[in-house]
């Protein structure tokens, strides 16, 4: 399954934008932009705000946790993270990383990341409770940019070692 998922997702790049010619680069005031977007959503997490992280989404967004959550709407994607922080305990936190924007069409874009859900200890350090990778669409809306359609998928909490 996660197979076809890659292999569906590169033939959409591909078909997207199949030569340099017809993507652009991304400005990198617009990259500024999309990179402040992420931070903007892990505070909105951390705060446990779903009405200011659901207003990021498009009316009509689509959200996929895995193969178990799905929602298909702003509002069905605010109903969940208002179920979903009001049992979560304090101390939790939200760490987006981009690895890589891609314009596949103009005003859509194409963000890849790796999430780390993690609680603060009592030593004030911070412990690694999950992680995820991130396939998300983005899509210019007026001046703004919004979330279109987003896919997270979880791994295990701790990285395979290596070799």
């Amino acid at each position: 399954m996660i197979k076809l998922f890659w292999t569906s997702l590169l033939l959409l790049a591909a078909w997207a934008c199949p030569g340099d010619a017809e993507c652009r680069e991304l400005a990198e005031a617009e990259r500024a932009t999309l990179l402040a977007m992420a931070a903007e959503s892990d505070a909105h997490w951390d705060a446990a705000d779903a009405g200011k992280l659901a207003a990021m989404f498009a009316p009509d967004a689509d959200f996929r946790l895995a193969d178990r959550v799905a929602f298909d709407s702003r509002e069905g994607i605010l109903g969940y993270f208002t179920r979903s922080f009001a049992g979560r305990p304090a101390g939790m936190h939200h760490v987006t990383e981009i690895v890589a924007l891609r314009e596949i069409a103009p005003g859509v874009v194409m963000a890849d990341g790796h999430v780390r859900l993690e609680r603060e200890t009592a030593d004030g350090g911070r412990e690694l409770l999950r992680r995820f990778v991130n396939h998300t669409l983005v899509v210019r809306e007026g001046e703004g940019w919004r979330f279109k359609a987003l896919r997270a998928h979880p791994l295990p909490a701790a990285p395979a070692p290596a070799g």
